[in-house]
């Protein structure tokens, strides 16, 4: 065979598999999930969201406080622990390591369970994105108050599931909860984040004192 046409053989194959992973290449950095936690004890104040970081973001290093000084927490494994007060918080995070299985193994859950003292106020519910769209807490903050046995005031913003993928994803829900509220309907399990879909019905307690 002809050397140049060798050479140009080589040289168009090597452009077909250089154009090929470009295409197949992902549009978007990966991203990092986070459970960042915000503890405010001169407020009693705490606050817990997901958060999302790019990595190449995340592997720049320079002096000064890092991700996990600020509160972003590794999602797979952590515990954290809120004092105001007199009250501890516990917030927990677990997450399975993904895996090459399964509908979702890539992107497992993370689950999201908070302690008020020995009081379980969130019972291992999904927290984040979800990648079968289903529905999950996204942030949650409260307000220690003055109460004894609960928070003062809590809120939740819930995702809804989506049933639709063509359709705009569902605004999430926030409701909020007094004292009363708190103490009624905690813990707050996955069951009662997958029945949250409208603010009508979201959370509500099943019954009051007195009612």
């Amino acid at each position: 065979m002809d050397t140049a046409v060798s050479l140009n053989r080589t040289t168009w194959a090597l452009g077909t598999l250089l154009l090929a992973l470009t295409i197949c290449a992902p549009a978007h950095a990966q991203a990092l999930q986070f459970v960042r936690v915000t503890c405010v004890p001169a407020n009693g104040y705490l606050e817990i969201e997901y958060k999302t970081v790019e990595q190449e973001v995340f592997d720049v290093t320079h002096s000064g406080r890092t991700f996990a000084d600020n509160g972003y927490l590794d999602p797979q494994a952590s515990d954290s622990e809120c004092k105001l007060g007199d009250v501890t918080y516990l917030v927990s995070s677990r997450q399975d390591a993904p895996k090459s299985t399964g509908t979702c193994g890539g992107a497992p859950a993370i689950v999201l369970t908070l302690r008020r003292n020995k009081t379980v106020l969130i019972d291992q519910a999904d927290f984040g994105d979800i990648c079968n769209g289903g529905a999950s807490i996204t942030r949650l903050w409260l307000y220690e108050g003055k109460a004894t046995e609960t928070p003062a005031t809590m809120s939740l913003c819930i995702s809804p599931e989506i049933t639709d993928f063509k359709a705009h994803a569902p605004e999430p829900i926030c409701p909020y909860l007094n004292a009363v509220d708190v103490a009624l309907i905690t813990p707050i399990n996955q069951y009662r984040v997958t029945t949250c879909v409208n603010e009508d019905t979201c959370l509500k307690p099943d019954k009051r004192p007195g009612h």
